[in-house]
């Protein structure tokens, strides 16, 4: 399973996934949109909040409050791609949506390994971390909500053999 987009509390459901399986049969990938209630586990929304911090800091988008909304992954001829929409906090809320991030890492000229302390290296290995969590979530791992108790109803009185009142005189 590949996830292709990810959309966090859109309208009714916690989540709306699309993600691509590849047909051994058929030899193509199928893509299924799954819509559901069920919420992914807390560490999810924490890794989220980050990646929306180092959305921040690599779009430098000031010191907006902000919270991602869709992620959506792409794979073409040019290379694998990451785009998210952010929305800010607050009452009248704004949504951003910065162009889309090629997921090759910056290497400074004349290195070989990828230079971590560059922003874009920072925000891609937060965005490899919430693919990670998007995957468990398609495997099942979701948080197990706590399930409300069954009301107990109160017994039905029995008429007794010792009964009292009108319909104890009219048997």
């Amino acid at each position: 399973m590949k996830a292709s987009k990810f959309q966090v509390n859109p309208g009714e459901y916690a989540a709306v996934v699309t993600y691509t399986n590849h047909n051994d049969t058929t030899g193509l990938d199928e893509e299924t949109t799954l819509r559901t209630h069920e919420r992914p586990r807390p560490r999810f929304y924490t890794d989220l909040a980050t990646l929306a911090l180092r959305a921040r800091e690599y779009f430098e988008l000031g010191e907006l409050r902000l919270m991602i909304t869709e992620i959506s992954f792409t794979d073409n001829d040019n290379g694998r791609f990451v785009r998210i929409k952010l929305e800010t906090e607050g009452e009248s809320s704004i949504r951003i949506m910065p162009r889309a991030v090629n997921r090759k890492p910056f290497v400074k000229p004349g290195e070989d390994a990828p230079d971590p302390d560059s922003k874009k290296n920072i925000f891609l290995a937060v965005v490899d971390l919430v693919e990670n969590r998007i995957t468990e979530y398609l495997n099942g791992d979701r948080e197990q909500p706590e399930l409300p108790m069954p009301k107990e109803e109160p017994a039905p009185k029995q008429r007794g053999l010792f009964s009292f009142g009108k319909k104890a005189a009219q048997a």
